[in-house]
């Protein structure tokens, strides 16, 4: 089944802190407590996205006003370009 997909690329003018915890956001992390991995999601995983390569993804147009919101939440929006929509027939 084909879906309409949004690109989102990380802005080129990101400081580097910033674009490091943007990247561990969208891909999310694995945390080590007593010897026991624990993995979060990011919101990448979360929307049913697809990454494409460093910095870019794929986004379903049907979440991406969900996605953009939690972004902007934590004051990252800026830095984030939704750079057009593309019909990907791979998932």
């Amino acid at each position: 089944m084909d879906k309409r997909y949004a690109i989102i690329k990380l802005s080129a003018h990101t400081p580097h802190g910033t674009r490091n915890k943007l990247t561990k956001l969208l891909l999310g992390t694995t945390v080590t407590i007593n010897g026991r991995r624990y993995r979060g999601r990011g919101l990448v995983e979360k929307y049913n996205g697809i990454r494409l390569c460093r910095g870019a993804y794929l986004v379903p147009l049907a979440s991406l006003s969900e996605f953009l919101e939690e972004l902007e939440k934590r004051g990252l929006r800026d830095h984030v370009v939704v750079k057009g929509t593309c019909l990907c027939s791979c998932t």
